[in-house]
């Protein structure tokens, strides 16, 4: 009976002083910066890793990029290839979980990308547990594809956008809407805000276990119809989760 109690006991403290540990070792909090001139860049990569990431509009003709993170955290690396620019976390050491062999992880360390103000072009996010926020941009296409990631969008206007979830919810409120989309998400919801009462858009959606909610007079039916013209093409598809279209 005794070694029976003292296992349960020990495996206890262990565990307890390796996430003491690792609390202890993150070390404090700290700040890394980088920006570059813009004007010749036509398309910006985000690799956000397991991070939180805010991208929006900025207020000067530079890209700036402030990683909020710990002394044993990620760093932040940037690098410009042509028009084309590069931005990413990367981690040091073993994680394990929600902890790490040299560093730690609880509430995440957070990355924000300020595109110049003028920027229209081509923005590619990509990550595996960090939250995406995106406020108030106008692009050409939008990209991202993300897992165990919400990616919640506000005042977006876009050419085109192709994004995928494999473990969590995708929300975009436009700021304009004349967007061909593509959008899945394996579980999470899909809920779009067009922000506009009469849009032109062929819409296509699928969800195995969700339900399907379009706030428009559709020409066929939900799962395949057009709204007005039908000029923009939306395909939105969900594994389990529901999708609602609203003006």
């Amino acid at each position: 009976m005794g070694k029976k109690i003292i296992f349960p006991v020990f495996f206890l403290f262990v565990m307890t002083v390796m996430i003491s540990g690792c609390a202890l070792v993150k070390g404090d909090p700290m700040t890394e910066e980088d920006s570059l001139d813009a004007g010749d860049v036509n398309s910006i990569s985000v690799n956000y890793g397991s991070v939180d990431v805010v991208v929006e509009d900025g207020s000067s003709n530079q890209l700036e990029v402030v990683l909020d993170t710990f002394e044993r955290g990620p760093r932040l690396s940037m690098n410009q290839r042509g028009d084309h620019v590069d931005i990413s976390t990367e981690w040091e050491g073993l994680r394990i979980g929600i902890m790490k062999i040299g560093g730690y992880l609880t509430d995440p360390p957070k990355v924000t990308v300020k595109v110049p103000k003028d920027y229209n072009q081509d923005l590619n996010l990509e990550g595996s547990s960090g939250n995406i926020e995106l406020r108030n941009l106008n692009l050409n296409q939008l990209q991202f594809s993300a897992s165990a990631s919400n990616v919640n969008g506000e005042g977006i206007t876009a050419k085109r956008i192709n994004g995928s979830t494999t473990s969590g919810g995708i929300s975009i409120a436009f700021g304009k809407f004349s967007t061909h989309m593509n959008l899945s998400s394996t579980s999470g919801n899909i809920d779009l805000n067009l922000n506009d009462e009469s849009p032109d858009l062929t819409l296509r959606i699928a969800t195995k276990s969700g339900s399907k909610s379009i706030d428009f007079p559709v020409s066929g039916n939900e799962e395949s119809g057009t709204i007005g013209d039908g000029t923009h093409q939306v395909q939105l598809d969900t594994t389990s989760g529901g999708i609602s279209v609203a003006p």
